[in-house]
């Protein structure tokens, strides 16, 4: 859990970097971490404040409107992972007006950023 927090803590501090690569690299990890806990159908012990993270650190990216659309869609795509994982990440989520955020999300970008954010808003 150590090793994971760290990482969470260098994601969190490169979100918004200016470099192109590193929203990427950012995005990456957090489809990836996601993926991670979804695999383990959610059994693997996440504190709730590690989720909570998680999940602010989506919509600090998603209101920051300065990832690229293959960007967006990893962090969308992460996103939705991590609400089908457990319940109480959907409940999580909802509370800190995600859902509010994916809408906003849908203007301005790809076709296929719009798809992913329509199927988010459907689990929420």
């Amino acid at each position: 859990m150590r090793i994971c927090c760290s990482i969470l803590e260098l994601t969190e501090a490169h979100a918004l970097s200016s470099n192109k690569n590193i929203r990427l690299a950012v995005a990456t990890f957090l489809l990836n971490i996601s993926s991670h806990q979804h695999e383990s159908l959610g059994h693997l012990p996440v504190e709730p404040t590690l989720v909570e993270r998680l999940m602010l650190l989506y919509k600090t990216i998603l209101e920051s409107k300065s990832y690229e659309s293959e960007s967006i869609v990893r962090v969308l795509m992460a996103l939705g992972t991590c609400i089908l994982t457990n319940a109480s990440y959907k409940d999580i989520a909802k509370a800190l007006g995600i859902q509010t955020i994916v809408q906003a999300t849908k203007s301005g970008h790809s076709e296929n950023v719009r798809n992913v954010c329509d199927e988010i808003l459907l689990l929420l």
